[in-house]
């Protein structure tokens, strides 16, 4: 038993670094190994693989014991279910007992973490699961399922999600209750400013030469002039209001060019007429805060009669409150420039008894988390039913879950936590339950051909194959692709999410050349809705420019990596992470192609950018340098790149860490085959030292880090000494002849004496 195990930890020392990266090309390799090792013990055992708990329903699959090698089908469908998850959790069982047996008594399970090389960066750039500011939490912590008290852990976004549930019920019971206590607030609710106002006014915002805008920087250019026409009509309203004080009025800056790129894409993508960024309507914003409802209903009327403006839509929150239960009033104000063109403004309008609450709460920041799920449902009573899926969630309790299903819901509702299941918290089984209850809800009331029911069928395939489900993904888009041959739908945004969706199975599948045309056409569909510019082209082009290079098509990748590039450049700003992706992706291909220069040019610029951002992927930009460098014979700028990485490397992951020895043992290597043997010497002895610390003194890995000390120290002619190592590396392999390690070893020791007796001798270095 306990040799068993340590074979399963000398090849995770082997191969963890090799793997961590590149999952999908080796697992599959290293599960067969784990298999054949297991078939050598006669110790009675069984091996369960088990999944990532990131679905709530767990599978397990159990191999048991078998003196004959396990069926290759029986292994490939276990990879296949395991592989989206990207994680694997291998546990030896006792079949006496029953009870889990791990590496050591702290913990009661061996834990095998392979991460793919997206889950990899994430992993090492992000620890945090601040909450405060309702952003997406990314933690360097995975989850254990089957640990000492059979109970998985909670995960960080699961954690993250129950802390801001938490806190945004308090938010709004306390809002609910001081509207509640308000005669004035409740007496905006009453008035029908909505009624008299009439119904809104759909209108596509116009660039500077009075046509339907078309890119985001049409916008933005239409937008600044506005800004000035927009604060010259409120302070001239407000100038007419001298018999009440002076509220208090913000001018703030434009939207953020990101934040718009992804409204239009959020609300949005699917209205029939494009683009998508012609709808946003708040790039140029105004808040007021009055004391009283008179001052209020006062400068609304004022404002109507302004010659300029015309108000094309209302939206009083004191009647119906956003989701976090704030309350103001939404005007939004179509003016007339006199330069040729109209452009529609977002006046805010607010009570000072709200604001105040809001200054205390900052309910904004819970608005943004929970507003792409909710937003549109008509539904009072989501906000207790978080408190139910934290529950759920945090005590691992599927039936609290599955009671909450049990309810009759509107499709808006569902729909809603199905996207919260899928992208806030990744429990990829309950989004699938949710969607697929749309699914039939929609096939009955709308039909099959209904824009809606196909949109649901993307959603499924879309978690499909995000659980590695790639054959019912594909069927999914296929069966909405069949569904959606309509007059007009060569440009309906739903066909470009097929496209987009097949491409990504096709790219799974090493499928390269129908990815691309599935893609491309997806490409040409997003042009026409969204514009040339928008954000979410720069992925299509990333993909695309990904398959042409594993084509072998480097100058057409080279293409497409410009055309992200300048996507990115303009929407997110040069000092952005992704833009340091697509400038590593092309110093890659110029590498290849030869142009060692300008590749080292383009990996710096991403390490620049890395450095304030990405520390893991600084450290792979780091070690590509290096490798450049040696290419170019310049070996000490080599050596200080590595050293570089290193340095970053341990301060990412710390000192005591299997990477950063893999890192140490590189780093041997290279001084070894430049003649820096001292050098060499000291970071296997680094090596050394985190081995001991992981794994202990008798590890196994012990044993091979010293049998490589002794190979550097017999090239110093210090054979006492390599002899002394050696005796190590035997004690921990034993005196078995039939472990070729330890065999290995007393050939060398010999062959090393021989050496000390005859100095001419070179048997040790045959052997080597």
């Amino acid at each position: 038993m306990g040799e068993f195990l340590q074979d399963i930890q000398a090849l995770l020392l082997k191969r963890a670094t090799r793997l961590q990266y590149d999952f999908e090309k080796h697992a599959h390799g290293y599960v067969r190994t784990l298999f054949r090792m297991k078939t050598r013990w006669e110790s009675q055992l069984d091996l369960a693989i088990v999944n990532t708990p990131s679905c709530s329903f767990r599978q397990r699959v159990y191999f048991h014991q078998s003196r004959s090698a396990v069926p290759d089908s029986k292994v490939y469908k276990t990879f296949h279910a395991l592989k989206a998850n990207r994680i694997l959790y291998i546990f030896i069982l006792e079949p006496a007992t029953k009870q889990i047996t791990g590496m050591n008594g702290k913990f009661q399970a061996i834990d095998i973490r392979f991460f793919s090389k997206l889950k990899a960066r994430r992993r090492c750039s992000s620890s945090s699961t601040s909450t405060g500011d309702g952003k997406t939490v990314e933690s360097d912590t995975a989850t254990i399922d089957g640990n000492i008290n059979g109970r998985a852990e909670v995960r960080p976004e699961t954690k993250a999600f129950c802390h801001i549930s938490d806190r945004y019920i308090r938010c709004k019971n306390q809002l609910d209750s001081t509207f509640s206590e308000s005669t004035e607030l409740q007496r905006l609710a009453t008035d029908p400013m909505e009624v008299r106002f009439g119904n809104p006014v759909e209108c596509q915002q116009q660039s500077c030469a009075g046509t339907t805008v078309q890119t985001l920087d049409e916008l933005y250019i239409a937008a600044e002039i506005s800004e000035l026409f927009f604060k010259k009509i409120v302070k001239r309203v407000l100038a007419n209001m001298e018999q009440f004080p002076v509220p208090r009025v913000y001018f703030p800056t434009l939207k953020g060019r990101k934040r718009a790129q992804e409204k239009a894409e959020e609300d949005y993508y699917y209205r029939n007429q494009g683009p998508a960024i012609s709808w946003v309507k708040d790039i140029v914003r105004t808040s007021i805060v009055f004391r009283s409802s008179d001052e209020i209903l006062y400068f609304i009327t004022k404002l109507q009669e302004d010659p300029a403006t015309r108000i094309v839509n209302v939206k009083n929150r004191f009647r119906k409150p956003s989701i976090t239960g704030y309350r103001d009033i939404l005007l939004h104000c179509e003016i007339d420039t006199g330069i040729g063109f109209q452009h529609i403004c977002e006046l805010q309008i607010h009570h000072a008894i709200m604001k105040d609450m809001d200054k205390k709460l900052n309910p904004c920041q819970y608005y943004e988390y929970f507003r792409p799920f909710f937003a549109t449902s008509s539904n009072n009573t989501w906000a207790s039913h978080l408190g139910l899926i934290s529950r759920g969630l945090a005590n691992d309790n599927d039936s609290i879950l599955a009671d909450l299903f049990s309810q009759k819901f509107e499709i808006e509702y569902l729909s809603g936590l199905g996207e919260l299941f899928e992208r806030r918290l990744m429990k990829y089984d309950w989004a699938l339950y949710a969607y697929q209850q749309v699914y039939e809800v929609q096939l009955v009331t709308f039909g099959p051909t209904c824009l809606e029911t196909i949109d649901t069928l993307n959603h499924l395939g879309r978690v499909l194959y995000k659980q590695g489900d790639l054959e019912n993904a594909a069927c999914r888009f296929n069966k909405a692709f069949e569904k959606i041959h309509l007059p007009g739908s060569v440009s309906d945004p739903h066909l470009g999410d097929i496209y987009f969706g097949l491409g990504n199975i096709f790219k799974e599948q090493g499928k390269e050349k129908e990815s691309l045309d599935a893609y491309s056409k997806s490409l040409a569909i997003k042009i026409n809705i969204l514009g040339e510019h928008h954000l979410s082209l720069a992925t299509l082009y990333y993909n695309m420019a990904t398959g042409k290079k594993q084509g072998g098509e480097l100058d057409e990748a080279l293409e497409l990596y410009q055309e992200c590039l300048g996507i990115y450049g303009k929407t997110l700003g040069l000092d952005n992470c992704n833009v340091a992706d697509v400038h590593s992706s092309m110093a890659g291909i110029l590498s290849t192609q030869g142009k060692l220069k300008e590749s080292l040019r383009l990996y710096q610029k991403a390490v620049d950018i890395y450095k304030d951002h990405e520390g893991c992927r600084m450290v792979e930009a780091y070690e590509h340098m290096a490798v450049l460098l040696q290419r170019q014979n310049q070996r000490e700028r080599s050596i200080d790149m590595y050293l570089r990485a290193l340095d970053a490397r341990i301060v990412i992951l710390g000192g005591v860490n299997l990477e950063v020895a893999s890192s140490y043992d590189k780093m041997a290597r290279l001084y070894s085959r430049h003649g820096k043997l001292e050098e060499a010497v000291e970071m296997h002895i680094k090596v050394l030292e985190i081995c001991k610390q992981i794994h202990g003194e008798d590890h196994i890995s012990v044993g091979d880090v010293c049998f490589k000390i002794a190979g550097v120290l017999y090239r110093q002619r210090k054979y006492s000494c390599a002899l002394q190592v050696l005796e190590t590396s035997k004690r921990i392999y034993g005196n078995g002849d039939d472990c070729p390690k330890a065999a290995r070893t007393k050939r060398i020791m010999e062959a090393i004496r021989k050496t000390m007796l005859d100095r001419n001798s070179s048997s040790f270095d045959s052997v080597l």
